[in-house]
């Protein structure tokens, strides 16, 4: 696929025409581990430069200084969709499904649940197609948010929209009650806690989250020991995804007011 990249630059004034690097979305697939089928991709974003695709961190801690990260939410909520409905006119990939990571300004804000209904319809994609990652700090900001927005994610789920929770760790735990009454799908852990190698703590925490009845995904592959299939899964018995080689469908961000 063609890079298309247009210069930006979130240090500057919103807007403003900056020689910069520009952000690009990567769409990263995942496979079934079960029946080695592809079964959905997930939206990256990056930064592209001379040296190639870097990881937007400090670009990132920039935008959202100016307050413009849900705009950038929105953007490559857009591209993502775009993408996938034009990968979905092939036969065989019409049951993919999209995950994106989103920030909690953008989920947390009053038009959420719209604005994604939305960009599905223009898109022409099922609901069941796209899969939310939403982090452990966002659901965190969400039970402090209006009395409204956990009913927007509800409203999302009952489109068949499945929601994630990302980099759960043994800190999280206190989030289990709040996390089954909010009716999240999915619970990813964070990849520390297996890179760490404390598997007493590990097991301590799948069993936890299980016991509150939720699927635990660790490093993107269900645990052996599952309280339900996820609604999205085409698989037959658990879900397991493999964060696997990386695919190109880059477009830019255009540099606008947010």
């Amino acid at each position: 696929m063609t890079d298309q990249t247009l210069s930006m630059s979130a240090t500057r004034p919103a807007g403003e025409d900056v020689a910069a690097d520009g952000l690009v979305a990567h769409f990263q697939p995942f496979y079934n581990l079960g029946t080695g089928a592809l079964q959905g991709v997930e939206a990256l974003a990056r930064l592209a430069g001379d040296a190639g695709a870097t990881t937007p961190g400090p670009f990132f801690d920039a935008v959202r200084d100016s307050g413009c990260m849900a705009e950038v939410d929105r953007w490559i909520l857009r591209q993502s969709v775009q993408q996938l409905s034009r990968l979905q006119q092939e036969e065989d990939l019409r049951r993919l499904i999209l995950s994106v990571n989103l920030s909690g300004e953008f989920v947390c804000s009053e038009g959420f649940h719209t604005e994604v209904l939305e960009e599905l319809e223009a898109g022409g994609v099922a609901g069941d197609r796209l899969l939310v990652d939403i982090s452990t700090a966002t659901f965190r900001r969400l039970q402090g948010a209006d009395s409204g927005a956990f009913a927007r994610l509800v409203a999302l789920q009952e489109q068949e929209i499945t929601f994630c929770l990302d980099g759960f760790t043994v800190d999280d735990l206190d989030l289990l009650p709040a996390l089954t009454d909010a009716r999240v799908d999915i619970v990813k852990l964070h990849p520390r806690e297996i890179a760490e190698g404390d598997s007493d703590r590990l097991s301590a925490i799948v069993t936890a989250v299980h016991d509150a009845g939720l699927p635990a995904v660790v490093a993107g592959i269900e645990t052996p020991i599952s309280s339900g299939r996820p609604p999205n899964s085409d698989s037959v018995g658990p879900r397991a995804s493999s964060w696997a080689r990386r695919c190109r469908g880059m477009r830019s961000w255009p540099p606008h007011a947010c």
